[in-house]
């Protein structure tokens, strides 16, 4: 059992901040922590992420177990190196850097395909599991590719997670309206996505 926990974003933190934000919940919980790095939301997203000195700063509060890493633009991917042996480290920059992450000691990713399909990333997992990094990050570049032109077209009308729900019911299995105010995808979206699914072989 365990919470994901944002940064304390619309605060202008400092990394001071962070680190007092996160310390004190460990100290009052006996459950993990998972922190999600949502630098977008921050006010000045190069100064208030959660950066890896600071990560640091939190290796001897036993609940703070992990972070869903990923870092504004302009800012160093890599430093994720300097904690990577202390903390689970998840991948949150879209499947585009899985490779990077496991190079640098990562556990894991975040894909926005896995409920409509999971034996895909279940495939991609098991290559990483076996050291085949470069093979795995190849079948999610594949996959991204075959989505990304319909993802673009389909986030300009609505956000939300309305793809996701919309695979799973262009695959028989639907899961019922995304939350408002995102729309449902309509007939069109369906049929497209469903003919990159064919195509996929996914059924």
């Amino acid at each position: 059992m365990g919470l994901q926990i944002d940064l304390p974003f619309f605060h202008h933190s400092t990394q001071d901040d962070n680190v007092r934000h996160f310390a004190a919940i460990s100290d009052a919980i006996d459950i993990g922590i998972m922190i999600y790095n949502t630098h977008w939301f921050c006010s000045v997203p190069q100064d208030e992420y959660m950066k890896a000195e600071s990560m640091l700063r939190l290796k001897d509060y036993e609940h703070v177990v992990a972070i869903k890493w990923g870092v504004p633009e302009g800012e160093d991917y890599d430093d994720m190196r300097k904690f990577s042996d202390t903390f689970n480290v998840i991948d949150n920059s879209g499947r585009s850097n899985v490779a990077r992450c496991f190079k640098n000691g990562g556990a894991g990713y975040i894909s926005n395909v896995i409920a409509a399909y999971p034996a895909h990333d279940l495939e991609v997992f098991e290559m990483l599991k076996k050291g085949q990094i470069d093979e795995a990050q190849t079948e999610l570049d594949r996959v991204n590719a075959a989505f990304a032109p319909w993802m673009a077209k389909t986030t300009a009308r609505s956000g939300g997670y309305r793809q996701g729900k919309g695979m799973s019911a262009a695959l028989g299995r639907p899961v019922g309206p995304p939350r408002p105010p995102t729309i449902e995808l309509d007939d069109q979206e369906l049929a497209e996505v469903k003919v990159i699914l064919d195509e996929l072989g996914w059924k």
